[in-house]
C-alpha cells in the first residue's frame, strides 16, 4: 500500500484558538499581502495604554479563517450552505483584512480608495492562488465586495466571526475574555437569508454588545489613544506635505517602516515630534466639548481641564463638520494654528483631536429563531437595551482640544478663546 497523506500545517494559537490548521488555504498565506500583516497591529497604538495590546492583523485573520471554518462545518451538516461556498468563505475569512494601510483606519484616510477595495484590487493577482485552493474566484470576490449576503458570516457587526474573534482576542489583552463568545457561536445560524440566532443564546447576544460597548468606552475610544492616534495622523500628513514621502510609497509600508520614516525625516519639527511620542510624552487634554448631557463623564480629578457642555444643535454640528474631521487634516492644522497664534505658542504645540464618527458603534438588530421557527428582532423584544447603548454612544462623542502638560494651564484659562475659534469654524 502506497498512501501518500497530506499531513497539517498548523499554526499554534495560544490566545484563542489553539492549533490552526492552513493547508488548504496555504497558497494565499504565503503571498507577500498577507504575510505583511504580521507587521501590523490589529488595536494599532492602543499598545500605549494596554502593553500587551501587540497582536497582529495575521494571527486575528488566521482566527477569523479557523472560526469560520467551525462554522461552516456546522452550517454543511445542517444544509445551509454548500461545500463550494465554505471553501470560499474560508477563504474570505483569511482575506478579509488583506487591504488594509499600515496602522490601518489611522492612516487609511490618506487613500483615494478604502482597504476593502484595495482587498478586492490585491486579489486579482493571486487567481493562480486562489485556483490552487480549489476555490471559486468569483464566490470568493463576491464575498470580498460584499455582494453575496452571505459574506455576513465574516463581516456582520454582531455576529461575524471576524467580529467575534477580534472582541475575544483584543478583549483578552485589554479588559479580559468575554466568556458569551464561546457559546454564542454554535448557536449561529444561516437562515432565509439571514444571520440569526437560538433563542437560547439571546441573553449571550446582547452580553456580546454590552461587552462591545465597554470595549469602546475603554479601549477602542480610550482617550490616550484617540490623541496618539491624531498625534501620529499628523506626523503623518506633516511628512507627506514636506515631499517626505508620496501616497504610492507609503500603501506598500507596514506599521514599523512608516515608523522608520518618520523617525527620519528631513523636516526636524517631525523628527522632533516623533521623538515626544517615542518617548510617550504624549499630548494631554485641556479642552474639551461634549453634550450638555454628557459632561459628567468626563474624568478630570484635579487636572486643569476644562469641560465645556453644549447644545444638542452646537455638539451635533461639531460631530458632523467636514472641518472638524480627521479626513482634513489641513483644516485641522488650520485650527492648531489660530489657537498657538492667539496663546502666543507654536502651532505644533496644539494637538484638535476630533469627534469619532458613529457609525463605528452603532448597535445594530440581530434575527432570533424562535422556539416556534418563527424570526424576532433582538430590538423589539428588548428596546431597553437598545435604547441604553444609544445613549452610551452620545458619551464617547468630544472634542478635545490638547497641549502639553507644560501648555495645559495657558489652554484652560483661556478656554473662552478657545472655544470662540472652535465654534466659528461652524459657523
Amino acid at each position: 500500500m502506497n498512501t501518500k497523506i497530506l499531513s497539517p500545517k498548523l499554526i499554534p494559537d495560544r490566545m484563542i484558538r489553539g492549533l490552526i490548521d492552513i493547508r488548504p488555504v496555504f497558497p494565499l498565506v504565503e503571498t507577500l499581502e498577507f504575510q505583511s500583516l504580521g507587521y501590523k497591529y490589529q488595536l494599532g497604538l492602543t499598545y500605549l495604554v494596554y502593553p500587551l495590546a501587540t497582536h497582529t492583523r495575521k494571527i486575528h485573520s488566521f482566527g477569523a479563517y479557523d472560526g469560520t471554518k467551525q462554522q461552516c462545518r456546522q452550517w454543511l451538516e445542517l444544509g445551509m450552505i454548500t461545500r463550494e461556498e465554505a471553501d470560499a468563505l474560508c477563504a474570505y475569512a483569511l482575506y478579509h483584512d488583506i487591504g488594509h494601510y499600515a496602522f490601518s483606519h489611522v492612516t487609511e484616510l490618506f487613500f483615494d480608495i478604502s482597504h476593502k477595495q484595495r482587498g478586492v484590487n490585491i486579489l486579482e493577482k493571486y487567481k493562480n492562488e486562489v485556483g490552487k485552493c480549489n476555490i471559486n474566484y468569483d464566490l470568493l470576490v463576491s464575498f470580498l465586495k460584499h455582494e453575496n449576503p452571505l459574506h455576513l458570516l465574516v463581516s456582520d457587526k454582531n455576529l461575524g466571526m471576524e467580529k467575534l474573534d477580534y472582541l475575544e482576542r483584543d478583549g483578552l489583552v485589554t479588559l479580559g475574555k468575554p466568556g458569551a463568545i464561546e457559546y454564542l457561536r454554535p448557536h449561529i445560524y444561516w437562515i432565509e437569508g439571514k444571520l440569526v440566532i437560538d433563542e437560547k443564546a439571546v441573553d449571550e447576544a446582547k452580553k456580546v454588545q454590552d461587552f462591545y460597548a465597554q470595549m469602546f468606552k475603554n479601549v477602542y475610544l480610550i482617550k490616550c489613544s484617540l490623541i496618539a492616534q491624531r498625534d501620529f495622523q499628523r506626523m503623518v500628513y506633516m511628512l507627506i506635505k514636506s515631499g517626505g514621502i508620496n501616497k504610492e510609497d507609503l500603501v506598500e509600508l507596514d506599521d514599523s517602516e512608516l515608523f522608520g520614516r518618520l523617525s527620519v525625516a528631513k523636516d526636524q519639527k517631525i523628527r522632533t515630534l516623533y521623538k515626544s511620542f517615542k518617548q510617550r510624552n504624549l499630548f494631554t487634554e485641556a479642552v474639551v466639548f461634549r453634550y450638555n448631557d454628557f459632561i459628567h463623564v468626563e474624568r478630570t480629578g484635579q487636572k486643569k481641564i476644562k469641560v465645556c457642555g453644549l447644545d444638542n444643535n452646537l455638539m451635533s454640528k461639531i460631530v458632523t463638520s467636514p472641518i472638524l474631521s480627521d479626513q482634513n487634516q489641513e483644516a485641522l492644522l488650520n485650527i492648531e494654528s489660530k489657537i498657538a497664534v492667539a496663546l502666543n505658542l507654536q502651532p505644533e504645540d496644539i494637538l484638535v483631536v476630533t469627534v469619532v464618527s458613529a457609525d463605528r458603534f452603532k448597535t445594530q438588530d440581530i434575527s432570533i429563531l424562535t422556539s416556534d421557527g418563527g424570526i424576532a428582532s433582538l430590538r423589539e423584544r428588548y428596546p431597553g437595551h437598545f435604547s441604553d447603548l444609544a445613549e452610551a454612544e452620545k458619551a464617547y462623542m468630544a472634542l478635545r482640544i490638547c497641549s502639553r502638560k507644560e501648555n495645559r494651564e495657558k489652554l484652560y484659562q483661556n478656554y473662552q478663546l478657545i472655544k470662540d475659534i472652535v465654534l466659528d469654524t461652524i459657523r
